[in-house]
């Protein structure tokens, strides 16, 4: 490290009048949609920056029954869970006794006029020491870092001036990024829409030259053969040796599938009602995680799948792309359809009442082939915005490492060594300690 720098842990740096604590363990009974206590959820905890996304409230009396600890402006919060595990914000917001937070989010106050919160942010979102982070995390289903073991990471200090110059010129750098990346977003969402419209213009007959007098309604089960596929019982493992492609609906991200991640037998097919499908087979995914359900694939290969999966094989009066692409036209339609309690569903009945616009066939592959080209421009495109962002993001983390490591900013000889600051701040919790068994000792008296 740079002269006048030291390394210290997290935990050495709260001075006796700031903090570094757990949030609360608020359960849903404990909150009341009408109280006036907000409480910060994970969701809020961006990757650097906070996102004011919940809107979960108790009420003042619980917030004092949990002995909870209120949230001043400029803490630093930590998320002790992903994703990713262990980013941090500055709490922006103002209110006096408003606000409390989760338990996964750690708090840290503090409390002195030797280390600055916003370096202390930056730092521990830079690569190394979300790496150290990341080694210190247990669990099996859903990782977490304990609070006790995150006040232990050590971080580089500088002089208390350097910090200051330090965050100076990552805020400079940064805000130029950021206006960058915003452009980047908005281009993306740009082509987003552009997408759409292809879509829109094609199965509305305007984006090639055709004769709209020719198309006619139909609905999905009248041109394909619909199915779902089928799980051979796990119980068995053999069925799991085989060399059949066995699709699920996380494969389906609407593109060509030329493999699949599990491999079935035919003893498990003749078990199940698993299924073959042939070439050219459209997938689409019924129900699973996040935007998952309403995705859809053309089967590039002969292959079975899951029962999540429903399977629409085209008739000679539809070709295979024109019906993928409807499917990429109606993703957002198709989605509201869903049904269930718990869990939305599609379903291969609700599929099949599907209606489409249907142009003859020839038709068919002019409008597939133009939708292609376009698209194609718009995939080229997208691939160099999606290179730039994450350009930007490693440039930030490289930014990061140099300022850390003494080398965004000049030391200045005159700046008082961090290793003084330390020293107060342990004097001054020492000195804490000292007044508070004098003070027992005279109540004892």
């Amino acid at each position: 490290m740079p002269k006048g720098w030291v390394s210290a842990k997290l935990h050495e740096l709260i001075s006796s009048e700031g903090i570094f604590c757990d949030g609360d363990w608020v359960e849903s009974k404990d909150q009341d949609p009408n109280g006036e206590i907000r409480l910060i959820q994970l969701a809020d905890i961006g990757d650097g920056h906070f996102i004011d996304k919940s809107y979960r409230f108790l009420t003042k009396s619980k917030a004092k029954l949990l002995k909870c600890t209120y949230l001043k402006k400029g803490d630093v919060l930590v998320a002790r869970m992903p994703d990713p595990l262990g980013r941090a914000i500055i709490f922006p917001l103002d209110d006096t006794e408003r606000y409390v937070t989760v338990v996964d989010v750690a708090i840290i106050r503090f409390g002195n006029d030797f280390v600055l919160n916003k370096y202390c942010c930056y730092i521990i979102n830079a690569l190394p020491t979300r790496n150290t982070i990341a080694g210190m995390q247990s669990g099996t289903t859903r990782k977490r870092i304990a609070r006790t073991k995150l006040e232990t990471v050590a971080i580089p200090l500088p002089p208390f001036a350097e910090q200051h110059r330090i965050v100076a010129k990552i805020d400079a750098l940064f805000s130029r990024l950021d206006k960058g990346v915003e452009t980047l977003q908005n281009l993306q969402q740009q082509l987003r829409i552009y997408r759409q419209a292809v879509l829109k213009w094609a199965f509305e007959g305007k984006l090639a030259n055709c004769k709209n007098e020719k198309w006619g309604y139909v609905t999905l089960g009248s041109i394909c053969k619909i199915s779902s596929g089928g799980t051979p019982s796990r119980s068995v493992s053999k069925y799991y040796s085989g060399n059949i492609p066995w699709i699920k609906t996380g494969e389906i991200k609407w593109n060509k599938i030329t493999n699949s991640e599990e491999h079935i037998t035919a003893e498990a097919m003749e078990n199940s009602s698993a299924k073959y499908f042939p070439v050219g087979t459209i997938l689409v995914a019924m129900y699973g995680q996040g935007l998952t359900r309403g995705r859809a694939s053309i089967l590039g290969i002969r292959a079975t799948t899951n029962q999540a999966v429903c399977a629409l094989i085209p008739t000679n009066s539809i070709e295979s792309s024109f019906l993928y692409y409807y499917f990429q036209c109606n993703y957002w339609n198709l989605r509201e359809k869903a049904v269930g309690g718990n869990q939305l569903n599609l379903n291969c009945n609700l599929i099949s009442k599907l209606g489409i616009m249907l142009p003859p066939k020839h038709e068919q592959a002019t409008i597939v082939s133009e939708i292609e080209s376009r698209l194609s421009v718009c995939d080229k495109l997208e691939a160099i915005v999606e290179e730039n962002l994450n350009k930007a993001q490693a440039l930030k983390q490289s930014i990061l490492k140099k300022a850390f490591a003494g080398q965004l900013v000049p030391q200045d000889p005159n700046d008082e060594p961090a290793e003084k600051l330390l020293e107060c701040i342990k004097a001054g919790r020492q000195s804490e300690t000292v007044r508070s068994k004098t003070t027992r000792k005279s109540k004892r008296g």
